[in-house]
């Protein structure tokens, strides 16, 4: 997949942002967690160092970020950090939830509210298609919708359900 610039394209996931990689199931880092080096522009893929090991290269479609500070919707009090995504069921996390809960729970992606400043990429859209596969930063959060307002470089702001981005 080609990666579409809402934002410049080096600067959709910062250096340093931990996260986890997909691929085949042949891959040696498919599911392993690693931290982002850098953008390669000429290429259009990521650089991730994995923990432990050695650098890959990955298309931005193969990775997610662990992104901190996660709420689930209608729930502020179970918020935490996305520590590992399930490679089994596809669409479920595991998050970090507060002390008074379980201390990790599987939860499906689409139910987790993520920070304001979170980098994202769009995914699904049916209507407004030309967006698929651009990035953006979350601005904020509608509770009253349950949809994501995500801003591009370019300056145009998308109203997302949380089923149209992947952090």
């Amino acid at each position: 997949m080609t990666t579409a610039s809402c934002l410049p394209a080096d600067a959709s996931i910062p250096a340093g942002t931990r996260v986890q990689v997909f691929g085949k199931p042949t891959d040696p880092w498919n599911g392993q967690l690693g931290a982002i080096v850098e953008f390669q522009t000429s290429s259009g893929v990521f650089v991730v160092q994995i923990e432990g090991g050695s650098e890959v290269q990955v298309p931005p479609d193969a990775i997610r970020q662990l992104v901190a500070n996660v709420t689930v919707a209608g729930d502020d009090a179970a918020a935490g950090d996305i520590v590992r995504y399930s490679t089994n069921v596809p669409g479920m996390v595991l998050a970090e939830v507060c002390p008074q809960r379980e201390p990790s729970f599987f939860i499906e992606t689409d139910q987790l509210v993520v920070p304001v400043g979170t980098s994202v990429r769009i995914v699904g859209l049916k209507k407004s298609v030309e967006h698929n596969g651009k990035w953006g930063h979350v601005t904020g959060y509608d509770a009253k919708t349950g949809r994501m307002r995500v801003k591009c470089s370019e300056g145009t702001v998308l109203s997302l359900k949380r089923s149209n981005y992947v952090a």
